[in-house]
C-alpha cells in the first residue's frame, strides 16, 4: 500500500509538472472555492472550532493569497469569526 501510495504522489507530480502555469492557476482557484463551500458547510450544522474545517481552510486561503490565488476575502473573513 505504501509504494501505491508514493507512486501517486509522484506520478500526480510529474503530470503537474508537464500542465502549463495557467491551467494549475486555475485548478488551484477551484480547489479553493471547494475548501471555501466544505467550510461554510461545516457552519451550518455546528458552531466550534475544528481543526479540519477551520483551521486547515484558513491555511489554505494564506497560501493561496501568498501565491497570488484570488480568494473571496469578504466570504473568508465571514468565516473566520464562526467561532467567536
Amino acid at each position: 500500500m505504501r509504494n501505491v501510495v508514493i507512486l501517486s504522489f509522484w506520478l500526480s507530480v510529474l503530470q503537474a509538472a508537464s500542465m502549463p502555469t495557467d491551467q494549475i492557476r486555475s485548478s488551484a482557484a477551484r480547489a479553493v472555492t471547494l475548501v471555501h463551500q466544505s467550510m461554510v458547510g461545516f457552519y451550518r450544522t455546528q458552531d466550534c472550532f475544528s481543526c479540519h474545517d477551520h483551521a486547515l481552510p484558513m491555511l489554505t486561503f494564506r497560501i493561496a493569497r501568498e501565491r497570488g490565488i484570488a480568494v473571496d476575502e469578504a466570504a473568508a473573513g465571514a468565516d473566520s469569526g464562526a467561532c467567536e
